[in-house]
């Protein structure tokens, strides 16, 4: 069970946003998204969210080995992370230029990657949820952010509000 969104077959989630959603009480969550199939997630932020339970992410979980790819998205400042992990799951697989809060025991090393541990916590920089253009809420990179000109177009030329993103 997941906290925004359970989805147990193909998903492909680009230029999102998944922020404050809760998990709730249970053995395996995703705090904001659950994975059950193929999965892409590419130019999206998933922080803020929160799940317990002794095999959850609070971020993202993936569940069995199955093949989810992430590109260009953060993962990061959910509100348990010291404790769960922002990713879970065997199947995760990164593309690149990613940025991890706590990456536990995912690896997080393709060109690009940026990732912490439940010991040493990556801290994104982002501000609150609001409007920072566009048709839908975002959280923007604060000044210092590790993610400020880290990222890839990924073959996109807009963001998620419809800006242009840097060549």
């Amino acid at each position: 069970t997941a906290g925004a969104i359970d989805h147990s077959g193909d998903l492909t989630l680009t230029d999102s946003t998944i922020s404050a959603n809760n998990a709730p009480n249970g053995n395996t969550n995703g705090g904001g998204l659950g994975i059950g199939g193929v999965g892409q997630i590419v130019n999206s932020t998933i922080p803020n969210n929160a799940t317990v339970g002794a095999t959850s992410a609070s971020g993202v979980f993936v569940s069995g080995t199955t093949p989810v790819s992430m590109r260009n998205s953060i993962v990061a400042g959910n509100t348990s992370n010291a404790t769960f992990p922002d990713v879970l799951g065997s199947g995760i697989a990164s593309r690149g230029f990613n940025l991890i809060g706590n990456r536990g025991a995912v690896s997080f090393a393709a060109t690009g990657d940026q990732s912490g541990t439940g010991a040493a916590l990556l801290n994104p920089l982002l501000g609150v949820l609001q409007n920072n253009g566009g048709t839908t809420v975002t959280h923007a990179m604060l000044a210092g952010s590790p993610a400020l000109d880290k990222g890839d177009r990924s073959g996109t030329t807009v963001d998620q509000r419809g800006a242009a993103r840097p060549s």
